[in-house]
């Protein structure tokens, strides 16, 4: 169920990329509806087509969801491919450490997990995981695979009957053609063996078969069109094979099933298969001579005229559509080989718009970099705040100017939040004592140092529209216990996140921890509410107020280490890691 939600949301914001490439090839068209030839109005559409087929692509400063605010700027760059191998994460909660302690029963919401057990190439941003859980919640996932099963089954279904009956009254083939059709063939450039038949099954000359080609011609017609009016049939019908449009019918029909839910795309590329007749109407005036442009369209209207209800076939293409007739013998009257300057704006827009399109947004980490500079260039001001976002934290390669203008930062803080017990500081490093004061201080608040985001109060999409894609997600637990894992590695950080899309544990995994030591701890902070011990670590647990817990974690100590350094922090939110919210 969540390979498939997660395939699923893949699938829904492609269809959005999508839908925002046709909004804009739509504009434009109609723009320039009457300046550039038909066939850049049917090529156009393969945008469409080549951004619902690329579920990958490049990152760059050209595309067009630079600027539009949608949220979901970085999910794309995970393929289809990617998904599928990620099945193999291991989704297993681990169990809960047990505690020693009668104290309040904390510990069993600790979730331990193993990085190296995770695929590197999950990537969604935080709206895509809100997606996921409204799919879930809802079963959209579910909906959509039914309702692509559905239609494949009804559209291959009426392919086959189809194909069915023509190819039971093959009898019916149009021997006294063949002349003709030898004629159209050379002046299109084609070679390979076409048949074609007299059917009862349609109304309209049309072409169907991509490995054996026929032309159909309905029996109806055959006391209304001469052979000037035959000739320009077969041609029309043969540019389709030429220029493999029938191919092209199946790629949309297919991405139509797929992508069913959306409108957007069964509108584009319905304009797609009416422009595709355009094309091949543009196709047709070019094998022929300008006086015989009025004939061609005489030809469309004798068709239209015995023209009934049009019924949809895959892998069909009809010369006809009665409601787009008008607009066709429009294009043929104005027909005209475009100019040198018309084709290079038509060029130019569709680089343009490709480049737009088929491009991913940038995700620029170096202005993240920078801007995190910059806020701990100017956090020492705002410290006696407590709603600052940044608080700054001894480095280890920091000068001692800096550790001593961190230290009265720190010291100030402590004087204004009741500081923990401090005994026996004086066999502590003073950089080991004013960061772990430092770190309790931020816990209050639900933060770590250097981190900006709060346990309790943030939504992992803010954190995904600032910082851009976790590198991994981890899924533990199940139920209630279930939540997510958000790894910034090359941060430094990881984000505990319940169905909710809400942060309920902030870890920090920074190298200057390393500096604290195991029995730095209680001497700076006092007695912990619990220390919780397994067989590979300690975790030291302080209820820094009715809301957040502190988690100090350090290797188990051992007869070589007694004294471990500080492996990592969490704050954690136990309320909220409770998943009320999941079924």
């Amino acid at each position: 169920m969540d390979l498939l939600n997660r395939i699923f949301t893949s699938i829904v914001y492609l269809s959005l990329m999508a839908s925002a490439a046709v909004v804009i090839i739509s504009a434009i068209k109609l723009v320039f509806k009457n300046k550039f030839s038909g066939a850049w109005h049917y090529y156009i559409w393969l945008i469409v087509v080549v951004r619902l087929m690329l579920p990958y692509s490049i990152n760059s400063n050209m595309s067009l969801f630079n600027y539009i605010n949608t949220g979901f700027e970085s999910s794309f760059n995970t393929n289809i491919s990617s998904i599928i191998e990620e099945n193999n994460i291991s989704k297993e909660a681990i169990p809960p450490n047990k505690s020693n302690s009668t104290k309040q029963n904390v510990v069993p919401n600790i979730i331990n997990y193993k990085e190296d057990k995770l695929s590197t190439n999950t990537s969604f941003t935080g709206s895509s995981n809100l997606f996921q859980y409204i799919s879930y919640r809802y079963h959209f996932a579910i909906i959509w695979l039914v309702g692509m099963t559905l239609l494949t089954l009804y559209l291959l279904s009426s392919f086959i009957v189809f194909r069915f009956n023509i190819n039971s009254k093959e009898t019916n083939i149009a021997k006294d053609l063949y002349p003709l059709l030898e004629s159209c063939k050379e002046k299109v450039g084609i070679r390979r063996k076409v048949k074609i038949l007299y059917s009862n099954e349609i109304n309209s000359p049309c072409v169907f078969g991509i490995l054996a080609p026929k032309i159909l011609i309905p029996k109806t017609l055959l006391n209304e069109l001469n052979s000037a009016d035959l000739e320009y049939i077969l041609l029309h019908e043969l540019s389709h094979l030429k220029r493999k449009d029938l191919l092209l019918n199946w790629i949309m029909t297919t991405l139509q099933i797929i992508h069913w839910f959306n409108p957007i795309i069964w509108l584009a590329f319905s304009k797609a298969r009416k422009d595709c007749e355009l094309s091949c109407d543009s196709f047709v005036l070019g094998k022929i001579s300008s006086s015989a442009y009025k004939e061609y369209g005489e030809t469309l209207i004798k068709i239209a005229a015995s023209y009934s209800k049009y019924k949809w076939t895959p892998g069909v293409t009809s010369i006809v559509s009665t409601r787009e007739i008008k607009r066709r013998i429009i294009m043929i009257t104005k027909f005209k080989k475009q100019s040198i300057a018309w084709s290079i704006i038509a060029l130019s827009l569709t680089l343009l718009v490709g480049c737009g399109s088929l491009t991913n947004p940038k995700n620029n980490e170096a202005t993240n970099n920078n801007s995190a500079v910059t806020d701990n260039t100017s956090q020492s001001a705002d410290n006696n705040n407590s709603n600052n976002s940044n608080v700054s934290v001894p480095n280890t390669s920091d000068n001692n100017a800096t550790n001593n203008s961190s230290s009265n930062t720190s010291n100030t803080s402590t004087n204004s939040n009741s500081t923990p017990s401090s005994q026996g500081q004086s066999t502590t490093s003073n950089k080991s004592t004013e960061l772990l004061k430092n770190i309790y201080n931020l816990a209050k608040q639900g933060k770590v140092p250097d981190c900006e985001f709060a346990s309790k109060d943030t939504l992992f999409g803010d954190v995904a529209t600032k910082w851009g894609d976790p590198e991994k997600i981890d899924y533990v637990g199940g139920g209630k216990t279930s939540a997510r894992y958000a790894l910034y590695n090359k941060k430094g950080f990881h984000f505990g996140i319940n169905k909710g899309d809400q942060v309920f544990d902030v870890r920090s995994f920074k190298s200057y921890l390393k500096d604290i030591k195991y029995n730095d701890v209680e001497k700076t902070l006092g007695k912990p509410a619990v220390i919780n011990k397994t067989t590979t670590e300690h975790i030291i647990i302080y209820n820094v107020n009715k809301t957040y817990q502190l988690m100090l974690i350090f290797p188990k100590p051992t007869d070589a280490n007694k004294n471990p350094s500080l492996d990592h922090i969490s704050v954690y939110d136990p309320a909220d890691a409770v998943n009320n919210m999941a079924g």
